[in-house]
């Protein structure tokens, strides 16, 4: 399936959607806790079991597997150092947050038969740039095949189209640390320096995006950009692919959404975004495209997260060609 979304994965959300590809379940509680929605959303532990091969246990000191327990499926194979956290201790950090209402849980879910889960939380009031508004989003990751710790990302999603622009904040050490902890003010003075951080990284951003938004940027300047993003090639096949970027990118720079943000940096950097999460995304998601269009933005949150390659391709070259500093 699309977007390493299987079969026996599952999301719950309080949106009042089912969501993506209908593998999940709707949760009317707005503040939801966090704990709660990881109990819902995914009612399996992970386990540890000694690593098989030709129906002989390999050596302890090789590793362990991690297993799901309801279907058996090995997640991951870690190092004996690993240890596991389950489901719903992952991010039981942020309860204190929701049950104040300074977060709401949006979505919670896994990906990759359970390899990997995360937490979508919705921080209160839209954030203002240049006339346009943006939600405020923390999304929380974790995974059982040893590939990361606990990460935490701010992203921004501006309400119009659905752009996200995302970026890391925090170390996530401190969280790591916490989750092992049944101490209630330990686990607030951790969830209110993610909270801290996220506040200070949406106000730089709207920073940011009004310096972009009054910064002018020139037609030429535009095809440096696309000349930059996909360059000339030397193959006949490879320019007309090239070519063929550069002309769908055009479209997207000149739809009517951008129609206020017209010749300027922010509204580069914006069409850079709206290519990257939306152009590309209609081939990625062949069978998906009759799901309602929250489930499409849900899928591509988390994608946009995943993949910003050319987001930040085009923030370097902006950022070069215009010397206003933009956050990555």
């Amino acid at each position: 399936m699309s977007h390493e979304i299987e079969n026996d994965d599952q999301m719950v959300s309080t949106k009042g959607i089912v969501p993506w590809h209908k593998l999940g379940i709707v949760v009317p509680d707005e503040y939801l806790t966090a704990t709660r929605a990881m109990e819902l959303a995914l009612p399996w532990t992970a386990e540890f079991q000694p690593i098989m091969f030709n129906g002989q246990e390999v050596p302890a000191t090789i590793g362990k597997m991690v297993v799901r327990s309801d279907t058996q499926r090995v997640l991951g194979i870690v190092k004996n150092r690993y240890n596991i956290i389950q489901p719903q201790d992952s991010f039981n950090f942020l309860d204190g947050l929701i049950e104040s209402h300074e977060l709401k849980i949006e979505t919670a879910g896994s990906l990759r038969h359970g390899s990997r889960i995360f937490i979508v939380a919705e921080l209160p009031g839209d954030l203002k740039i240049a006339g346009d508004e943006y939600k405020q989003y923390i999304f929380l990751g974790n995974s059982y095949d040893g590939s990361t710790n606990l990460y935490c990302m701010t992203t921004a999603v501006r309400v119009v189209c659905a752009n996200t622009w995302a970026a890391a904040i925090a170390s996530a050490d401190s969280i790591v640390k916490v989750r092992h902890s049944f101490n209630y003010e330990e686990k607030m003075k951790v969830a209110r320096k993610v909270l801290l951080k996220s506040t200070e990284y949406f106000g730089a951003f709207a920073k940011m995006g009004e310096a972009l938004a009054a910064t002018p940027f020139s037609s030429e300047q535009f095809d440096w950009l696309m000349k930059h993003l996909w360059p000339d090639a030397d193959s006949k096949r490879g320019m007309t692919v090239a070519l063929n970027n550069r002309d769908a990118f055009r479209v997207v720079a000149n739809a009517n959404d951008l129609d206020n943000l017209r010749g300027t940096a922010w509204g580069v950097l914006q069409a850079a975004i709206d290519y990257s999460d939306h152009s590309r995304t209609i081939k990625d998601m062949s069978g998906t495209m009759g799901e309602d269009g929250y489930a499409a933005q849900e899928r591509q949150l988390l994608r946009s997260l995943e993949d910003n390659s050319l987001k930040l391709a085009a923030a370097a070259f902006i950022q070069d060609a215009t010397g206003v500093p933009i956050l990555v």
